[in-house]
């Protein structure tokens, strides 16, 4: 009933606008997705965990990210490594992140590239994404810093750091994805 409710709104948002998003936070199995993606909706997809573990160097699975890869016909998956609920994949790779001889992510210069490696496993597979806000420079101020809900410093010296680098890689895969 529920996918019948779903189909039936945007129906009527496309007789107003045939042209427009419609966008879900559905979160629910993937044959009730693959349902609405096939419709024409698009589908948040979470893929926090997954990206994270991979940032910081231990084992993953990060082809959930790819619409195929759920059986889906139409590319309607809006991926994201990072959201206001999950996180901070950079936060967790200086905190948490694996060493080997030589080799630390929770060393800043490693755990940029390690975001920037996120990066190039991320943006270009099919489909949207979303960048969450200043993910592309390497944000790394937990979500829990002062409090879940409390404003976060907005860093805008980060564009002038050796994180520059990081914000020309997105640039660039998402302009090579265009």
């Amino acid at each position: 009933a529920r996918i019948n409710i779903l189909k039936r709104m945007a129906l009527q948002i496309w007789e107003v606008d045939p042209d427009a998003y419609v966008i879900l936070e559905h979160l629910a199995e993937n044959s009730e997705e693959k349902n609405l993606a096939d419709f024409g909706m698009m589908l948040w997809g979470n893929m926090n965990y997954q990206y994270n573990e991979a940032s910081m160097g231990y084992s993953s699975d990060i082809s959930g990210i790819s619409y195929k890869n759920r059986s889906w016909a139409t590319p309607n998956l809006v991926g994201y490594m990072e959201s206001h609920d999950e996180e901070r994949l950079m936060y967790k790779n200086l905190q948490y992140g694996n060493s080997a001889e030589g080799y630390d992510i929770k060393y800043l210069y490693t755990a940029l590239n390690r975001i920037e490696l996120a990066a190039n496993f991320f943006i270009p597979v099919p489909g949207p994404k979303m960048i969450w806000q200043f993910g592309e420079l390497g944000y790394d101020y937990s979500i829990d810093y002062d409090c879940r809900v409390c404003n976060k410093p907005i860093r805008w010296d980060y564009f002038t750091s050796n994180r520059k680098r990081l914000y020309y890689v997105f640039k660039s895969l998402n302009e090579l994805k265009k």
